[in-house]
């Protein structure tokens, strides 16, 4: 696990915000965040990643996480244990990055992770 200096978890509530916010607005695959895949996504929840921003953003139901990491292998830490935990419940399906995109994940080392 990514040690605390390198990661910073934000967490707030906004009971107004709906999942469609991010998806066109805030998380959008024009600005390079792709979804991250799990067989909990639901109309209430979702969750994003973006490489170049070393970000991770989930979002369930007006409840919303931000991870922050300083470096790519802070990142790519998070993403793998975000990965494995999702994979311990039976709920991974993987990255969708899209073909135009895929390069951005390949490049760290995660083409494992893709879908």
């Amino acid at each position: 696990m990514a040690d605390t200096e390198r990661v910073k978890t934000m967490r707030t509530s906004n009971p107004t915000s709906k999942r469609s916010d991010f998806v066109f607005r805030n998380c959008t695959y024009a600005e390079g965040w792709v979804q991250i895949d799990t067989n909990q996504d639901a109309s209430y929840y979702r969750m994003w990643c973006h490489p170049d921003r070393r970000q991770i953003v989930g979002y369930c139901d007006g409840h919303i996480t931000i991870t922050r990491c300083t470096d790519d292998e802070t990142f790519v830490a998070e993403l793998r244990r975000t990965a494995e935990w999702n994979r311990e419940w039976g709920y991974w399906i993987g990255i969708d990055a899209g073909e135009d995109q895929r390069h951005r994940f390949i490049r760290l080392g995660l083409a494992d992770l893709l879908h």
